[in-house]
């Protein structure tokens, strides 16, 4: 399955041979053509997603076998989700999410609204009625992040931009230059610097001679020295595989273009390095974090302070 999503090509207006990275995410991000748009959606499921489809039901399968033989005394799963969601250590994990959106669902359908007016303006009758939006015209392949739509949505015409994209290609950032930045960054808050073996063995751009999936990832091969930021090629999945069950292991996966997006990524994805750097010492035992959520909300957090210093 990761193999055929990581490898799908597609035609879209007569130019084929589109991969999902970079060449379809940036024509989401950018085109605001509404038939181009719908033909990259609708065209890049049916050859990735409608591949998948058949396999799909076994793999819930298998997930639902492992997590049942991984019950206990102390831990009972039902099926695979239950295994998913045991690290929250949270007995009411659902109810808790459930509780977080209903709070945030007011704001959340101003907002919607709001985006929906905005794109109403610009497709015209191409909008339903109903009170939807069409998925495609987000900006994104999964309509997951709308920043894409910034000069759309944007209220005021003289408010300040925060997007740096053009600043980086005009001063001539390439993918080095982006992670250095975010290594900058880390050292100033008293943080490590990357070892030389990040910059000699990660792969931070796609490269040509073969079909990669295109996300960055952090690993940690717990020896206390080599960590690394890769795209994931299929020649690596079994050691990936093999990383994943012995080792702490998060995956925020990048083929690095020379955005705002890609630098907000590459300083989420240092920020794993970081945490695997500074566990390095302790029992292998330990070096899971408490908590999935916890890693995550605090390099997040730790990239609104360098988000504040970009505002100056």
């Amino acid at each position: 399955m990761e193999a055929l999503y990581g490898s799908a090509k597609v035609c879209v207006k007569g130019k084929c041979g589109l991969s999902l990275d970079p060449d379809l995410t940036k024509l989401m991000a950018t085109n605001r053509d509404y038939d181009t748009l719908l033909e990259a959606w609708v065209n890049w499921r049916d050859a990735s997603g409608k591949q998948i489809r058949d396999m799909y039901p076994q793999y819930v399968e298998f997930g639902n076998e492992v997590a049942k033989k991984n019950s206990d005394n102390e831990r009972v799963f039902n099926d695979y989700g239950d295994w998913l969601l045991y690290p929250f250590e949270e007995k009411n994990f659902k109810q808790d999410l459930e509780n977080v959106w209903k709070e945030i669902e007011p704001f959340y359908k101003q907002l919607h609204t709001y985006v929906r007016l905005r794109l109403k303006r610009l497709y015209g009758e191409r909008m339903p009625n109903d009170g939807t939006i069409p998925a495609h015209l987000l900006g994104n392949m999964w309509a997951q992040k709308w920043d894409n739509l910034r000069e759309i949505v944007t209220a005021f015409a003289d408010a300040p931009q925060l997007d740096v994209t053009q600043v980086m290609i005009d001063n001539q950032y390439n993918a080095t230059n982006i992670f250095k930045l975010a290594e900058q960054f880390f050292v100033g808050i008293g943080l490590n610097a990357m070892p030389d073996t990040f910059w000699s063995n990660s792969m931070l751009e796609k490269p040509n001679d073969r079909e990669v999936m295109c996300h960055a990832t952090s690993w940690d091969f717990c020896d206390g020295k080599d960590y690394r930021s890769v795209i994931n090629d299929y020649q690596s999945l079994f050691i990936l595989k093999q990383v994943k069950v012995m080792c702490f292991y998060h995956s925020i996966r990048q083929c690095t273009q020379t955005t705002m997006e890609h630098l907000i990524t590459a300083h989420h994805e240092m920020g794993h390095t970081e945490y695997f750097m500074a566990y390095k010492d302790k029992p292998y035992v330990f070096r899971e974090g408490a908590n999935p959520g916890f890693i995550f909300s605090t390099i997040n957090t730790l990239y609104i302070n360098k988000h504040k210093k970009m505002r100056i």
